[in-house]
């Protein structure tokens, strides 16, 4: 419904005939509403529309999305309020959306781009981190320092890592709880007590007397 009326009204024709449509608070409140009063030219249903983009409903941000395919933001101050929303977004499947409805907005505007650089590091979701890459990828780089924008992702990933060292977790703990840390191939483990020989795949061999397992053992 959204992507029909924001086609119909590609050339602004249907613009005068807004004010013909009546809805009551309750109807007009709603983001699907919005987004048509949007689509013929309503100024505070597009503001509603910005701010769907950084709701935490994924179908909201949809729809706010389907919206800016036809009307994108071409206002700096519009497209900083948006970044800065999404990157406070909880890394869900709704952020993620945002920051892909983002990447094709074509961002060349270095405040927002940093502010996208700056939350890369901090992303809990590779899914997140993902569509930041997208975003920066897509950008006009002719209005930004690229080195820049490289160093300042380089910096922030550093001063995560160096937060996460701080905290004392283990390599293991840093891959993840189902991760192990293995011994080198050529390792082995040898209870002193049992006298049995752990190799790397796990597997137990009886040793003999010469610390030899028993198949070997003269």
């Amino acid at each position: 419904e959204v992507d029909l009326v924001c086609v119909l009204n590609k050339d602004r024709g249907l613009d005068q005939d807004l004010h013909r449509l009546q809805l009551s608070p309750a109807q007009a409140s709603k983001v699907s509403s919005a987004a048509v009063l949007a689509c013929l030219g309503n100024a505070e249903a597009r503001a509603q529309m910005l701010l769907a983009l950084t709701s935490s409903n994924d179908e909201e941000v949809q729809i706010a999305q389907v919206y800016l395919r036809h009307h994108p933001i071409a206002d700096v101050d519009e497209l900083r309020v948006v970044t800065s929303g999404i990157a406070r977004m909880n890394g869900s499947a709704a952020q993620v959306r945002a920051l892909d409805t983002l990447a094709h907005q074509g961002l060349s505007d270095p405040e927002s781009l940093e502010e996208l650089a700056r939350l890369f590091p901090l992303a809990e979701s590779v899914g997140v981190q993902t569509a930041i890459a997208g975003v920066l990828i897509r950008a006009d780089y002719t209005a930004i320092d690229r080195q820049e924008l490289a160093r300042t992702v380089a910096v922030r990933q550093r001063e995560r890592l160096e937060v996460v060292g701080e905290r004392g977790f283990g390599p293991a703990e840093r891959c993840g709880p189902d991760r192990r840390s293995y011994p080198p191939p050529s390792s082995s483990v040898v209870s002193p007590h049992s006298r049995v020989r752990l190799d790397r795949v796990g597997t137990r061999r009886e040793m003999g007397p010469s610390g030899l397992p028993r198949s070997q053992a003269l």
